[in-house]
């Protein structure tokens, strides 16, 4: 984030109509907030987003990219330091704002792959499996499919 418009911000060069900032916007779900804001695709952001909630701060850069409609996304732990509530605004995003992207996410919430056609489970840098995401959670005693069954037992316990 930079000091200026929130909509230089998403679009630095003009080379989208507002309608497709508030577009992009809303498929992040951050329109809302953007028109409550006194002059609102207009507000003046400071530099380096202060003032903004990280979540905020991500969305935002989410909507930059769902308004460029990139061939190729690689969203580095998007939703690593995010609260729940945009942790789904993230994935919802990123399910129905690309669909003619390839989408390279680095994630370690399991959550975050789940939708995905394929993937790589990594232990230590090597590469322990890979395939669709349906196919490897069916192996038994599996990476991914151990790593889901310990995850879906301490949701289990944590419940009162």
């Amino acid at each position: 984030m930079f000091s200026g418009s929130l909509r230089d911000n998403i679009d630095l060069l003009h080379m989208y109509p507002d309608s497709r900032v508030w577009l992009a916007l809303q498929r992040v779900q951050l329109a809302s907030y953007a028109r409550s804001l006194p002059a609102g695709l207009h507000s003046r952001l400071k530099e380096g987003g202060d003032g903004l909630i990280f979540g905020q701060r991500q969305l935002l850069s989410l909507a930059r990219a769902v308004l460029r409609q990139p061939a190729l996304m690689l969203p580095d732990e998007a939703t690593s330091a995010v609260d729940w509530h945009t942790h789904e605004a993230v994935q919802a995003a990123v399910r129905e704002a690309f669909p003619r992207s390839t989408i390279l996410a680095v994630a370690h919430r399991l959550e975050t792959v789940l939708d995905f056609h394929q993937v790589i489970v990594m232990d230590r840098g090597d590469i322990v499996e890979k395939g669709d995401v349906k196919d490897l959670m069916r192996i038994p005693n599996g990476t991914l499919a151990r790593a889901l069954t310990r995850k879906s037992a301490s949701l289990t316990e944590a419940q009162p």
